[in-house]
């Protein structure tokens, strides 16, 4: 029988009903009873020292080639690794019981049902592939590819290449099956869907999305074996979350608009529209098949990136970090899990900082807002009551000094814009007064006014407030994460600087320019949650210090970070809607190259306008000379952009993943209405301009 007969019936076999019936109940049988034996073994006594035994033997036998040395590289070495770390995972907590107690019944920590929901997340991918009629070309694939990629990890001069493989086999799987489970959701007979699984046919057999995809899929595999093994466990997991994350967004960012502006362009300069457009295919209909056949690619190729990063990174914070001989066990043996008074500082700070979702609060600006006002307010009684203890808090107390505060705050303002238009009308006697002109000197005023409030001159303090900083107790510590400039922000310079947190002091030897971190415990917030932190410019230091608009903000822990990785990809994915309706769009009207060009402009428009909004504080049109003309022009075209692109910049996947930022619903619910209508109104334009074209025109030939 010839091998293409062979392979016919193993594609027969594997589409059948009775395979896929049996292939379920072994995929089932085989996730079920794998758990189980794990959350056995991990429960017998002495499980953690023999665990540990492994980890050491294992440590010493890695680079060994002698009797079984092999059998610790390639998946192996994985397995082995994952197996260990889901037995301590799954294991009760162990806490030390204070001095003097009775030891208390050990509590169940949440690992054994994470393990459960990943053995669960796995089980229901291979069933996925099953019913899809993948099963045995999916396992005969990974079977080849492991198969070659296992010997050449083996031999140094190809360990490598044979890691690239390891890692590209299962992804390219992934993205099969991907395909494979959209175009079975996109079988229907409507135009629509017509149109997207059409996309996704030319997205396969395009050279031009075909190299992004392939890239993707290599970039990913390729990543993890670039990471230095001998850096903290804690940076290994950030370089990997920000290379593996961001790099696949750009890829996917490209891929976009490529393949959107092609897709549309190419087949109205190659009159395959024509045959389209004959067909009872309303132009929005044509037009939205296009973006949703992209944004389906995305979701798969999205979906993918995801796995990838999520897996590895759990595979990463189950490698021993500093300080310990295996998945939190110290290398004293003391176990760790659940417990982050007894953790090594590298595992507290990937768990804490990195692999965690934090609220940051910023102090509150000098502008007179709301809060502001009643820190100031109270702030002023409490100094009144330090000179006489005899003044009382009363409604009145408080409503006068509020009317000063507010009273001499307008004041001083309007005096200040009174002058500065009276400069510009000594430079510029045709000058109109107007309330436009007024709002936009105030806006420039009160922003130098928020300059010099970030600016600490030598031997002085600043005093900042920050306000609904949610801290338990006996909760996880909290941190402030603080940037200083000065002069030319030499690196080489090493600054004294001193933080008063609610009374507490600490003091700080700081690296210029670079954020920097300090831990506080969670009792120093007062239970309204207000944190009052003075900032101290030692006189020893050279010259004033400055604290950027980012440079002071207090994080806390508000939740893990696997459902804040969710919502990162989702904000991923509605960011390359946006673009991909810019694309199509410009598509409509444009040729492929200009398209591409105009759509390209767009994206770093959008990515830069956060960056653009924090230039904008420094780049003012006053100047000691008078108006600065070129930065009124500049101010005119960058303000409106990095206004418009505001809510999409706000969206840093990558920054938030990294930093272990919160994402919560409700944000990724208002810039989802925000950044989809302006897709829609992106969409609308283009199919307005795509009706008005004649796309049918007769060639003559």
């Amino acid at each position: 029988m010839s091998p293409s007969a062979i392979l016919s019936r193993l594609d027969r076999l594997q589409r059948g009903l009775r395979f896929r019936l049996i292939a379920s109940v072994i995929v089932i049988a085989a996730i079920a009873g794998s758990w189980t034996a794990l959350w056995i073994a991990a429960n017998e006594p002495g499980a953690p020292e023999r665990i540990a035994l492994r980890a050491a033997g294992r440590a010493q036998r890695e680079h060994e080639f002698r009797g079984t040395g092999w059998l610790e590289r390639g998946p192996v070495q994985t397995i082995r690794h994952g197996i260990d770390s889901f037995m301590i995972a799954m294991r009760p907590v162990q806490t030390r019981p204070a001095a003097g107690a009775e030891p208390a019944a050990a509590p169940r920590g949440p690992g054994a049902l994470q393990v459960a929901l990943i053995f669960g997340a796995v089980g229901a991918g291979l069933l996925a592939v099953v019913w899809l009629g993948m099963g045995l070309t999916f396992l005969g694939v990974l079977l080849v590819g492991w198969g070659v990629a296992w010997p050449l990890m083996l031999w140094p001069p190809t360990e490598g290449i044979g890691a690239l493989i390891m890692g590209a086999s299962p992804l390219f799987l992934a993205f099969i099956a991907g395909i494979e489970a959209l175009r079975v959701l996109l079988s229907g007979s409507g135009p629509v869907a017509a149109v997207a699984r059409n996309v996704l046919n030319e997205a396969i057999r395009m050279k031009i999305s075909l190299v992004f995809i392939v890239l993707l899929l290599l970039l990913l595999a390729y990543v993890p074996g670039a990471l230095n093994e001998n850096q903290p466990l804690r940076y290994r997991v950030q370089q990997w979350m920000q290379y593996g994350l961001g790099l696949s967004y750009a890829v996917l960012a490209l891929l976009t608009v490529f393949l959107t502006v092609a897709t549309v362009a190419f087949e109205q300069r190659d009159r395959v529209i024509w045959q389209t457009m004959t067909k009872p295919v309303a132009p929005w209909q044509y037009l939205l098949g296009k973006w949703i056949g992209v944004m389906a690619l995305n979701g798969v190729l999205l979906a993918v990136t995801a796995a990838g990063v999520f897996l590895f990174t759990e595979y990463l914070r189950h490698q021993p970090a500093q300080g310990e001989m295996a998945y939190h066990v110290r290398d004293d043996g003391v176990p760790t899990i659940n417990n982050p008074a007894e953790m090594t500082e590298d595992r507290r700070l990937l768990e804490t900082q990195v692999l965690a979702a934090r609220v940051g609060v910023r102090y509150l600006p000098f502008q007179l807002t709301e809060p502001r006002l009643n820190r100031i307010v109270e702030s002023r009684i409490e100094e009144l009551k330090s000179q006489d203890q005899s003044v009382q808090d009363t409604g009145a107390l408080r409503t006068r000094i509020r009317d000063e505060v507010i009273t001499n705050f307008r004041q001083r303002l309007d005096e200040v814009i009174d002058d500065r238009i009276q400069d510009m009308k000594g430079l510029d006697a045709s000058l109109v007064e107007t309330p436009a002109l007024r709002r936009r000197v105030e806006s420039e005023v009160i922003d130098e006014w928020e300059a010099t409030y970030r600016t600490i001159a030598q031997g002085q303090a600043k005093l900042y407030f920050f306000d609904g900083v949610l801290a338990r107790p006996d909760g996880e510590p909290l941190t402030l994460r603080y940037k200083v400039n000065a002069g030319s922000n030499d690196p080489s310079e090493i600054y004294r600087v001193g933080f008063v947190i609610n009374g507490v002091p600490f003091d700080r030897q700081v690296a210029l320019k670079a954020a920097q971190v300090l831990v506080f415990p969670p009792r120093v917030v007062r239970e309204d949650g207000r944190v009052d932190i003075a900032v101290f410019n030692s006189p020893e230091n050279p010259r004033e210090v400055f604290i950027p608009p980012d440079g002071l903000e207090i994080l806390y822990v508000a939740g893990g970070y696997e459902l804040n990785f969710l919502r990162i990809i989702l904000s991923m994915w509605i960011k390359l809607g946006f673009i991909a309706a810019v694309s199509a769009a410009t598509a409509t009207f444009l040729s492929f190259s200009v398209a591409c060009l105009v759509s390209l402009s767009v994206l770093f428009a959008a990515e830069s306008a956060g960056y653009l909004h924090e230039a904008l504080e420094y780049y003012t049109s006053m100047t000691k000379e008078g108006i600065d003309w070129i930065a009124v022009v500049v101010r005119v075209i960058a303000v409106p952009i990095a206004a418009i692109f505001k809510v999409y910049a706000g969206l840093r996947p990558t920054a938030h993943l990294v930093d272990g930022r919160l994402i919560g619903w409700g944000d990724l619910a208002g810039s989802t209405a925000i950044i989809g209508a302006w897709a829609l109104a992106v969409l609308a334009i283009g199919l307005f301009i795509f009706r008005q074209r004649e796309l049918a025109t007769y060639s003559g030939r």
